[in-house]
């Protein structure tokens, strides 16, 4: 279960960190210093957040200290809550005004108001999904919470790992912190000291979004993807030769197919673009 679950986080959170270790040689137009500055701290964080996150993900694959499977299945959760706790930081540590003139916009901003709508999408279908497939494991999983049985005719049949209670509990724990940050992030980022010019304002916030977001959105679909595929299997497992086994294997289907998601909310860039050349690479 560690190499499904190195192989599916590792390789993508490496991939967004040299996107946007690639970002800050990215060909720029000439910026204004505050634009610049942004920019720089907007790129040390992710940098920070992809170290971060990778080095959570070594120490839950490979740790003792949890018991047998359960630090890989939060690896990805914790993973997410990791970029988004970093990221919040960022804005949380946002400069404040300085020289002799200072000014500041009085409108009032939503908290979504600079989030991009399909990682919102992609991320609340996240939560959704694996709230309904951890509630419903808890129900029918085994009192071990690790597996699931059935008793068909004079046979019982057992399976796992399923996502009971063992696994589901300390997921909806993990999910809930993580929900938590994103909206003290979201929140964090409507509230602070805008950009000199509206246009790289807007730029800014729309890519602070985006690296809130989607570390949030990676979480939730990548650990909805290794739940789904577990809890797949066992079902085909337990109710081969029934309907309820081919729901099982579509569920596993369904799983893999989560886990390209993820990866795609994680690295897919934000179009946003903070100070670079229109024929610049757009990596948030």
């Amino acid at each position: 279960m560690s190499t499904v679950v190195l192989l599916v986080l590792v390789v993508p959170v490496l991939l967004a960190g040299l996107l946007a270790t690639r970002s800050l040689a990215a060909r720029r137009r000439p910026g204004d210093p505050e634009t610049e500055s942004s920019r720089r701290r907007g790129a040390a964080y992710t940098l920070a957040a992809t170290a971060l996150s990778l080095a959570l993900v070594v120490v839950l694959t490979t740790t003792s200290a949890l018991p047998l499977g359960l630090g890989q299945a939060l690896a990805p959760l914790v993973a997410g809550g990791a970029m988004v706790a970093v990221i919040l930081v960022h804005e949380a540590t946002w400069p404040r005004a300085t020289g002799p003139v200072r000014s500041a916009s009085l409108r009032r901003r939503s908290l979504g108001e600079s989030a991009p709508r399909w990682l919102l999408g992609a991320g609340a279908a996240g939560v959704v999904g694996l709230w309904a497939l951890d509630v419903v494991g808890i129900l029918v999983g085994d009192p071990n919470g690790r597996s699931l049985s059935a008793t068909i005719g004079e046979e019982t049949r057992s399976a796992g790992p399923f996502p009971g209670a063992f696994y589901a509990v300390p997921t909806l724990v993990v999910s809930l912190v993580v929900l938590l940050l994103v909206g003290w992030s979201l929140k964090t980022l409507a509230d602070r000291r805008g950009l000199s010019g509206d246009e790289q304002d807007r730029a800014s916030r729309q890519l602070s979004a985006h690296r809130i977001l989607r570390g949030a959105a990676f979480g939730h679909l990548a650990t909805l993807a290794g739940q789904a595929v577990f809890a797949g299997r066992a079902i085909s497992s337990v109710h081969h030769d029934t309907y309820a086994g081919d729901a099982g294997t579509a569920l596993a289907v369904l799983g893999l197919a989560l886990g390209l998601a993820a990866v795609a909310a994680l690295v897919i860039p934000s179009r946003a673009v903070l100070g670079l050349a229109p024929q610049a690479m757009r990596v948030s």
